[in-house]
């Protein structure tokens, strides 16, 4: 099955508004950060969300994690738990952290209730540091559920040739794919769950 697809490099405006708005009416998108290709969802979008464990064969015991703005409360929130832990803010200051918070830290300013909602537990946040990524966050309302563009336990792609393999796998492939011409980094982000006065880091 096919699926619409825009270069950033041809036109980042025009991607990024697209973008923008498959997700906010309810569609998935593959989009690049600074890690690897990510698959997203509106924050509040139920069906989407379940869309991106249904399109990767995740299981349901696994939770997402939102990709946030610079500046958002809940990337503020999470500068704020780190500030005992310089490297590792410098890490997520610079999108190689996701960071994992018990819920009842998080407060409502910053995890709104229908959010909430979605996925109750643990929160994982990281800001990509992606100057096109960040724009997508920004028109879309700050915050999208993330996980890469890849099948469970695979590995996950850092070109738009492997984004296309796996999207070749699909029966119901997302809505748009965004990719762009040189490979990107290829290494995700680290995962590190904040227990306490604890930083633990978890394998993926």
């Amino acid at each position: 099955m096919s699926w619409e697809q825009l270069q950033l490099e041809g036109n980042p405006r025009a991607a990024i508004r697209r973008a923008a708005a498959v997700l906010q009416a309810g569609g998935v998108v593959v989009f690049p950060t600074d890690t690897v290709y990510g698959l997203l969802a509106a924050a509040t979008s139920a069906s989407a969300f379940q869309r991106l464990f249904e399109l990767k064969q995740r299981p349901a015991d696994q939770p997402l994690a939102l990709l946030a703005r610079a500046g958002h409360p809940l990337a503020t929130l999470a500068l704020d738990l780190l500030l005992d832990f310089p490297e590792e803010r410098r890490s997520f200051r610079g999108g190689g952290l996701t960071l994992i918070v018990a819920d009842e830290l998080v407060p409502a300013a910053a995890l709104p209730k229908n959010i909430r909602r979605l996925q109750a537990g643990r929160v994982g946040v990281r800001v990509p540091a992606h100057a096109a990524a960040q724009a997508l966050l920004r028109a879309v309302g700050g915050l999208a559920w993330a996980t890469s563009a890849n099948a469970h336990r695979a590995a996950p792609s850092a070109t738009a040739a492997q984004v296309a393999d796996w999207l070749a796998t699909l029966t119901n492939p997302p809505e748009l794919v965004v990719t762009c011409a040189a490979p990107l980094a290829g290494v995700p982000s680290e995962l590190a769950l904040l227990d306490g006065d604890r930083l633990l880091f978890l394998k993926r």
